[in-house]
């Protein structure tokens, strides 16, 4: 079974060198997008990641790291963002979550109809108390959660990172999640500047490289240059 994605800028912002790059220069400056991944030719679309809720929330507890603040235009909140691919958040019938950072997961809400699927690991030190969906939670370690469709746990930028590899009539892809959060990070071979254990990090690397035939980096506006209309597959 094959996937379309479609890669769905929900934000910008710019960070500096340091927090592109593990050693990077601080006064360099690299755009960030933030990206939802819708999947769809399953029986259900499904999404990595839920995009942001509040970029002034986020600009008031990250903006330390921020070379520029988080904007997001019009039309690219989530929900407006899926109806202009006429997918409506109800019909979501999984979300994979790359990690439990805001800017990925805040806007969970918008989909009580879909399964949660997450890293088993580091989970409880996240949610020490259950969340209010985990009842409808999958934690996973290393497993094909759909046919085609492969959630594995990696670390490194967070304990509880995962990647999720998707098999596309071009290949399998792997949204790798903030690891590889520009192309620049594979290809220089030089882990994000923001991580919680950088060996842990260059393993994961390493990791999703190996785990398909290519790799979909978490907040890169190329991937809508090398993907024109975001889509892959």
């Amino acid at each position: 079974m094959t996937y379309h994605i479609r890669a769905i800028e929900n934000a910008t912002c710019a960070v500096p060198g340091s927090v592109a790059f593990v050693g990077g220069d601080r006064n360099e400056v690299y755009g960030y997008s933030l990206f939802i991944w819708l999947i769809e030719g399953g029986e259900r679309p499904m999404l990595v990641d839920t995009g942001i809720k509040d970029c002034a929330e986020m600009n008031r507890h990250a903006g330390r790291v921020l070379a520029e603040p988080m904007v997001q235009s019009p039309g690219q909140d989530t929900e407006s963002a899926l109806r202009a691919h006429d997918v409506r958040p109800a019909d979501i019938g999984c979300v994979f979550l790359t990690h439990f950072h805001y800017d990925h997961m805040s806007n969970l809400d918008l989909f009580p109809n879909a399964t949660v699927v997450a890293a088993r690991r580091g989970f409880e030190q996240v949610f020490p108390e259950p969340p209010e969906w985990m009842d409808r939670a999958r934690l996973v370690d290393d497993e094909e959660v759909f046919p085609g469709i492969h959630a594995f746990w990696v670390g490194g930028h967070t304990d509880s990172s995962m990647a999720v590899a998707v098999r596309t009539a071009g290949g399998v892809a792997v949204i790798a999640g903030d690891v590889v959060s520009l192309y620049a990070n594979l290809e220089r071979d030089i882990p994000v500047g923001v991580a919680d254990d950088l060996d842990e990090c260059r393993r994961a690397m390493a990791k999703i490289r190996d785990a398909g035939d290519l790799v979909l980096p978490s907040h890169d506006p190329e991937v809508l240059r090398r993907h024109p209309g975001g889509v892959i597959g």
